[in-house]
Formats: structure tokens, sequence, C-alpha cells
């Protein structure tokens, strides 16, 4: 959970980042880096909600347990990145052919680009540590969430 915390944290900064630069840029690459930044940020969300309630005790009505339901709310952050991503390449693929202009300040943006990779491999590198600790099927979770 840790580490669901700490990649949300990042996921947040780098959007912010990528989105001021995406809006001073004028690119297109710029706002879809920030996009995808933004559709990471509420993965962790969704993925917390999992942790959350995969947790809670057998009941009548459910009486197994929740313990699947982490794996709906991956599908649903899964199905919520490929929505957006779409949704926006389409989108901005209509403008560009109909309004059509060259990006700017691009030097904010290779700065922008360069930034995260640091901090993302410090949340990945702490989320493998998490896992290692965890049980097995916790382990195969947080494999498949990077």
């Amino acid at each position: 959970m840790l580490a669901v915390l700490g990649a949300l944290f990042a996921n947040a900064i780098i959007a912010v980042l990528k989105l001021m630069a995406a809006v001073t840029t004028g690119s297109s690459g710029m706002m879809a880096e920030a996009l995808h930044s933004i559709a990471d940020t509420t993965n962790q969300v969704f993925l917390l909600l999992g942790l959350r309630f995969f947790k809670r005790p057998a009941s009548k009505k459910h009486p197994f347990g929740y313990g699947k339901e982490r794996f709906f709310w991956s599908f649903i952050a899964a199905i919520f990145i490929f929505g957006v991503g779409s949704t926006y390449a389409i989108y901005e693929g209509i403008v560009k052919l109909n309004h059509p202009h060259p990006p700017e300040n691009l030097k904010w943006a290779y700065l922008v680009l360069a930034m995260p990779k640091r901090s993302t491999a410090t949340v990945r590198s702490v989320d493998a540590a998490d896992a290692a600790d965890a049980d097995p099927a916790h382990t195969t979770q947080a494999a498949e969430v990077h």
C-alpha cells in the first residue's frame, strides 16, 4: 500500500509538470504525456480502492470474501487508461489536421521529459522492495501494475 501511495504522489507531481510544459509549449506530444501521467495517477487511486476493498471479511452476501475485488479495480484502471489515451489521440488528430502549428519553447518539454525518469525509478524500486516483503499473490499484482 505504501508503494501505491508513493507512486500516486510521484505521478501527480509528474502530471502537473507535464501539463505545465504542455501549456507552455503547445505540444500535442507533451499534452499526451501529461494525460498519460494523469491516467497513471488515476490508476493508482483505483488500485488503492482495490487494496482497501479486497480486505473486507466474508459476509452472508459474499461468503467467499472480497479477494477478487482487487482484480476488478485493476481492470477498471486499465479501461480508464485506454479510454483516456484513445479519446485524446482521436481528438488531437482531428484538431492538428484542421489547424496544424509547430510547438514552441521546446526546451521546457525536454526538461520536463528528462526529470521524471529518476523519480519514477525511485518509486518502482520502493514498489519492488514492498512486493518482495509481500505474499506471492501481492508480488504478482505489483509486477502487473508497472
